[in-house]
């Protein structure tokens, strides 16, 4: 027996996803000043839909997949959110923006429970109560904030509930990869008459900074896919929380953000919420292993 703390293999993806996430909101609020939210989305796409095509082509999967239906509609709603919170990092700052959107692994929570009929653990709520309070003091909303701005960040968190719902409905159906193709198809039609219309041409910076966005943004959404298929979603979810750590981080180094100790203390109460979860769900799993071997 031992008391080491064991992250499972949906945790470990989540926490890469989260990271290669935070990586790519810099890049896209960096390039704010020049090119169009809606530009860095199409190009998002476009990257990510030739790796996803390499690699189903590459491991001879069916490119159309298997339930269409329900991959077309976490394409459309990934999209929404997509287009929402690109939109938002470059009209507010990255902490507030990051802040606010990450009520979506609650709003996930609650879609689980509605949806698929997952079980929530008490002592998880008061987890994410904890974390939640975190998040209210690591940054209180910018009152500079305007009203638009405001309801796409609040979209970017709802579109992206009910996309990550159906990543979880996908699983044993169809790939991870085939469900990331979807997602980049469908979000083309949206972006390119937009693109066309604002069109503005980076210079070789920005490129490099564009096509960071695309293959990061492409491997973060494989591990996000591959997290919420290998765990229930009220355990990884919670892990999101992370984001709002590494934008702080870089709003402070890269923007100029200060913080107070209000926020350091928000930004513990946020650490403490998702250990304690980890924490939580491993000793649950150990129990329920316990008990199993015991039954004749």
């Amino acid at each position: 027996m031992t008391n080491k703390l064991q992250l499972t293999k949906g945790v470990r993806y989540m926490l890469l996803a989260v990271f290669l996430f935070s990586i790519m909101q810099l890049f896209v609020k960096i390039l704010g000043d020049h090119i169009p939210s809606i530009q860095l989305v199409l190009f998002r796409a476009l990257i990510s839909a030739s790796f996803s095509f390499y690699t189903i082509k590459q491991k001879k999967l069916s490119l159309w997949g298997n339930h269409k239906p329900l991959l077309l509609t976490r394409g459309l709603f990934g999209s929404l959110s997509l287009i929402c919170f690109f939109y938002s990092l470059q009209n507010a700052p990255l902490g507030a923006v990051v802040t606010i959107v990450n009520v979506k692994p609650f709003l996930v929570l609650l879609f689980a429970m509605l949806l698929l009929g997952e079980k929530v653990e008490y002592p998880q709520w008061l987890f994410f109560l904890c974390s939640f309070l975190g998040i209210l003091l690591i940054k209180k909303f910018d009152q500079n904030i305007s009203l638009n701005v405001l309801l796409a960040i609040l979209g970017a968190a709802i579109f992206a509930s009910v996309a990550h719902i159906c990543i979880r409905k996908l699983k044993g159906i169809d790939e991870p990869v085939t469900i990331l193709f979807y997602f980049s198809i469908v979000t083309l039609p949206f972006a390119l008459p937009f693109s066309i219309q604002s069109w503005i041409y980076p210079t070789w910076i920005e490129w490099v900074l564009i096509i960071g966005i695309g293959v990061f943004t492409h491997f973060a959404q494989l591990a996000l896919t591959r997290a919420y298929q290998s765990e229930e979603v009220g355990t990884v979810s919670n892990i999101y929380y992370l984001g709002v750590v590494f934008a702080l981080g870089y709003g402070y180094f890269f923007f100029d953000e200060k913080y107070t100790y209000q926020a350091l203390g928000g930004i513990l109460l946020v650490i403490v919420g998702i250990i304690a979860n980890v924490l939580y769900k491993n000793y649950k799993q150990r129990n329920d292993k316990r008990t199993t071997q015991r039954v004749p």
